[in-house]
């Protein structure tokens, strides 16, 4: 499953400072841990418009059962010391 998300009012940077965005992603099932991803930087060297970044990621579901899950995104801006988390239920039928 191909999944896509977009990142607010992330910071642009300081004084040339580069912007620092890490991204983990979680996956639960009946509220236990089942699956996640370390957190990583996004690489936004060529973006211009910090106010809507595009992120999209992948998740395999050939080994998943059936039923409900919630995805779990959590963004972290190291420029503010900002971080938001969102969740997302889904199913698997």
């Amino acid at each position: 499953m191909l999944c896509q998300t977009y990142i607010y009012n992330a910071a642009s940077g300081r004084n040339g400072e580069r912007s620092q965005i890490t991204v983990q992603i979680r996956i639960f099932y009946h509220n236990q841990l089942i699956g996640s991803a370390p957190p990583h930087s996004l690489l936004l060297d060529a973006l211009q418009d910090f106010s809507r970044i595009p992120y999209a990621f992948h998740i395999p579901l050939e080994s998943m059962p059936a039923g409900t899950y919630t995805l779990n995104v959590t963004v972290t801006d190291r420029i503010t010391s900002g971080s938001a988390t969102q969740n997302m239920n889904f199913v698997i039928e």
